[in-house]
């Protein structure tokens, strides 16, 4: 564990994980379901917050996510 933390890694990246996946509200919720452990919507709030995301740059979109616009008329 990392000094100063009071939750495993495997907590916090499971917390990291319902947190993208869900309001942070909704997120607390899912956490005590399935963990039996509560933490508070803040918390997770900070827990993400604190994190050092690295940054990625799509160049190119996945196929099949073209727009649905081109030219100014519905693509069909």
């Amino acid at each position: 564990m990392k000094p100063g933390t009071r939750w495993s890694p495997y907590f916090e990246k499971c917390c990291l994980l319902v947190s993208a996946n869900n309001a942070y509200q909704r997120a607390e919720e899912d956490i005590t379901i399935l963990t039996g452990m509560s933490i508070s919507h803040s918390t997770l709030q900070r827990l993400v917050q604190r994190e050092d995301w690295c940054e990625v740059e799509i160049t190119d979109p996945p196929h099949g996510t073209e727009p649905r616009w081109r030219n100014g008329s519905p693509a069909h």
